[in-house]
This record gives structure tokens, sequence and C-alpha cells, in this order.
């Protein structure tokens, strides 16, 4: 993933025209970035319903249901943190453009 905060290659930073190409490149990488963490979470929510047809056999123990549940825990929490992340840093960048008008 690229750094939604890094200023865009060929901006230069000092004259007014500049610093807001550097805050619509910040806000552009931040949608694009929230757009492909929506994705990720997407596709991990997709993937946990579907995960008990294909993974836990049809006749689990409790131990196979307990891990099941902990590792879909775990693969939605981490997708959620960076979805959440992104939207910060999107919302940080909205801000930014907001106070520059």
């Amino acid at each position: 993933m690229s750094d939604p905060t890094a200023p865009d290659a060929g901006a230069t930073s000092g004259s007014p025209v500049s610093a807001q190409a550097e805050r619509e490149g910040r806000l552009r990488r931040a949608i694009e970035e929230l757009s492909f963490a929506m994705l990720a979470t997407g596709m991990a929510i997709e993937g946990v319903k579907q995960a008990p047809q294909s993974l836990i056999p049809a006749e689990p123990t409790l131990t196979q249901i307990s891990d099941f549940w902990r590792a879909a825990t775990q693969l939605l929490f981490r997708e959620f943190e960076v979805l959440a992340l992104a939207v910060k840093e999107t919302i940080s960048a909205v801000k930014s453009m907001a106070a520059s008008e």
C-alpha cells in the first residue's frame, strides 16, 4: 500500500498552488486506500461467511468450531483495523481540503 500522507512526486511545496495540489493528491490517495480497504474487508467478510461450508467438517468437534471462530475473529479484526485507519486518513484529508478553502 502507498503512504497516503506522502506528497505527489511532481509537487513542490511552498507556493499556494502546489500546497493545494499536495492536499488534492493526499485526498486522492486516501480515497484510493479507503476503497481498497473496503474491498479487502468485504472479501474477508464473505470469506468468513463461506468458510463454515468449506472448512469445517460435517461433524466438527468443539475445538474445531472454537478454532474457526477464533481465526475468523482475528481475520475480521485485522481487516477492520486497516479499514478504520483508512477512514481516519480520508477524514483527515477531507478536513485539510475544507480548511484550505
